[in-house]
């Protein structure tokens, strides 16, 4: 499958990033397709995703007391650009 990394962080008032220092954990309600590879307690992940057709699959990440939600959408190789129809 295609890999790719995510990063997740904190900013605080004053612009400045607060970079590990915030517990954090990665997760997926698809973990078929989408697998966090690297350590998800960490705030830098690779992930590999892996879908027979385009799909769109959720991700979450927790720093501390704040949750994100986000979509990675993985295309198969029939969608990029030059590929055999």
């Amino acid at each position: 499958g295609d890999e790719g990394w995510l990063c997740a962080y904190v900013v605080d008032q004053g612009g400045e990033y607060l970079y590990g220092a915030l517990p954090c954990l990665w997760s997926t309600e698809d973990s078929t397709n989408l697998e966090v590879v690297t350590d998800p307690t960490d705030n830098l992940v690779r992930f590999t995703a892996d879908a027979t057709e385009t799909v769109t699959l959720p991700v979450q990440v927790n720093l501390g007391d704040f949750e994100a939600n986000l979509s990675v959408t993985v295309l198969d190789a029939s969608s990029l650009p030059g590929a055999a129809r």
